[in-house]
């Protein structure tokens, strides 16, 4: 399951995530899937703005249920984007925010993201 909120025109292109994308909400399908320690199964749920592909997970959020699975039941998802902050919610409870730094959301990503879009 993903739920994506992608822009009408892209600005700075298509490919690598250069006009940027708000992943509202995303889960995987898998009942079990982990690599190491980290669990990536339908028990978690990842949401946040993706403004490249190298750096895809810079201001990803994660929300973990610890006995069901995303996929289990039916949820409410919403997001509430002002100037200042961006904020994701699930059944009526924040989960995830984005606030950007003086600089703006580029502040938030290491110097090494070098495909940001130039107005970030």
């Amino acid at each position: 399951m993903q739920i994506l909120l992608e822009p009408f025109r892209n600005k700075y292109g298509s490919p690598h995530y250069s006009s940027g994308v708000l992943q509202i909400a995303s889960a995987r399908g898998n009942k079990e899937l982990s690599s190491g320690f980290t669990d990536y199964s339908n028990k978690v749920l990842f949401g946040g703005p993706i403004m490249d592909l190298q750096c895809h997970d810079t201001l990803l959020s994660s929300k973990i249920l610890t006995n069901e699975r995303w996929g289990d039941d039916y949820h409410e998802y919403s997001v509430r984007w002002a100037p200042d902050r961006i904020t994701l919610s699930v059944d009526g409870v924040e989960w995830a925010r984005v606030e950007p730094t003086a600089s703006g959301l580029r502040g938030r990503f290491p110097a090494q993201c070098t495909q940001l879009p130039r107005d970030l």
